[in-house]
């Protein structure tokens, strides 16, 4: 009879303690979203007031950067000189908009819109675009997030560009090359 009491208080407690380590996943990914937004703001205000290492020091140190029509950007580096030439030639104030951020273990995403407006210190013509974005986040063995992969597009379509349309019109090669010749 002892046997089966003792066997019985076992599985509630292993029951217990599975409900409560799935209510825990569950807190934890909520804590990582909470910060994964914090950090979002933290390089929205850095980015306004052209911070280039604390911008930098949001990135994990191996992050990369896939800019619209540019090289990739890899490391601290890189990035750091990304930014310092960006701040250099615009005064930049963006507004961004956080639509979801999902986690996954060590790995998140957060996905957006921002407006860009930038001004150019030289002209003095301020210039702005409505974009999205797309981030991947890692967890650090010290548990903080940081950005491993950035990149970001218009979010209002480039003539040529790929993707839906919503107003009927006639469809042609998208490489813009003439068809090949008749047999």
């Amino acid at each position: 009879m002892r046997i089966r009491v003792a066997r019985i208080c076992l599985l509630a407690l292993a029951g217990i303690a599975v409900a409560c380590g799935e209510r825990g996943d569950g807190e934890a990914d909520e804590r990582a979203r909470a910060q994964i937004d914090s950090l979002g703001r933290e390089w929205e205000e850095a980015a306004n007031r052209a911070e280039v290492e604390r911008l930098v020091e949001i990135y994990a140190p191996d992050a990369v950067i896939l800019p619209p029509g540019g090289p990739v950007i890899e490391g601290s580096e890189t990035i750091r000189e990304l930014f310092r030439q960006e701040f250099e030639r615009f005064d930049t104030k963006l507004a961004f908009t956080t639509q979801a951020i999902e986690v996954e273990g060590d790995m998140a995403y957060r996905r957006g819109r921002y407006v860009w407006r930038g001004t150019p210190r030289l002209s003095g013509q301020a210039v702005e675009t409505t974009n999205k974005f797309l981030e991947i986040w890692r967890r650090q063995p010290g548990g903080s997030w940081r950005i491993a992969v950035d990149m970001w597009n218009p979010a209002e379509p480039v003539p040529g560009g790929v993707g839906v349309t919503t107003t009927p019109e006639p469809r042609t090669d998208p490489s813009g090359l003439p068809p090949p010749p008749a047999d």
